[in-house]
């Protein structure tokens, strides 16, 4: 989950789920004469949507950190984030052997970032623990090709650059919809395929409270709405799991929209 300050007294909560919906959004509109769209649009689609999926147990019965406060995504324990993240890729695959191939690509990619920290800090316990993650998703990952690779609707898509695009796409939009969720100002960059020129790194710029400005533009048209749904609850110490998921289910649901504006157009 998201927290987000609403006000003094305030938290908007946004579970993993809505998370992803919003990216989702994006993964829509994705292409244009700059950047390389999905294909198949449709398995591409459905990976970014369930990319998440694996968090909708803990979203239901959060934990609140040590002064009470829910615990956000990016403050779990590794042996957490490996949890949810098999649920991921188990369910993605359970909907399409093509999202499922993606997601399991895609939580690769994270572990492999994630083994570089905890070598950096020495975590062996999580080390180990992360390294046979790992070997397991790698399993998972080359099962799904070798079904899939047959298959002439994922002929250019389950290796090599038609693979590394819908990696590259999932990743960006997923980028984004973080970049919206988690309130974030500074500079943040995506790395894309372009059509032309190899690579396109896009840069967000935040220029209201809820817009954003991408250059270059990789979506369709010039503008792009997206939506996600929060929970408002007061902002106070919480003393159990069940006390946090009880003011989450009463809080009243509030629906974010923000605009992602391309070079040149007016905000």
């Amino acid at each position: 989950m998201f927290v987000l300050n609403d006000d003094s007294a305030h938290w908007l909560i946004i579970p993993q789920a809505s998370h992803a919906f919003l990216a989702m959004q994006v993964a829509l509109h994705w292409g244009n004469r700059a950047a390389e769209r999905p294909s198949p649009k449709a398995e591409c689609l459905a990976g970014v949507l369930l990319h998440d999926s694996g968090w909708d147990r803990y979203d239901a019965a959060p934990e609140p950190d040590g002064q009470g406060r829910p615990k956000a995504f990016d403050r779990m324990p590794p042996a957490r984030h490996l949890e949810i993240w098999r649920r991921c890729i188990t369910c993605a695959g359970a909907h399409a052997g093509y999202a499922g191939l993606l997601v399991a690509r895609h939580f690769l990619r994270l572990a492999s970032w994630k083994i570089r920290d905890l070598e950096e800090q020495g975590d062996r316990k999580a080390l180990a623990a992360t390294r046979a993650f790992v070997d397991e998703a790698n399993v998972i990952a080359e099962k799904h090709q070798r079904e899939l690779e047959t298959d002439p609707r994922f002929a250019n898509a389950t290796a090599g650059i038609g693979l590394e695009r819908n990696l590259a796409i999932l990743g960006a939009c997923d980028g984004v919809a973080v970049y919206l969720c988690a309130g974030m100002t500074g500079p943040f960059s995506l790395t894309v395929h372009g059509r032309q020129d190899g690579d396109l790194e896009v840069s967000l710029e935040r220029v209201g409270d809820t817009i954003v400005r991408l250059r270059p533009w990789p979506l369709e048209g010039r503008r792009l709405t997206v939506n996600c749904e929060a929970r408002r609850i007061p902002a106070r110490s919480y003393g159990s799991s069940q006390e946090l998921a009880d003011a989450i289910a009463d809080g009243p649901r509030v629906r974010l929209a923000f605009t992602l504006l391309s070079p040149g157009e007016p905000a």
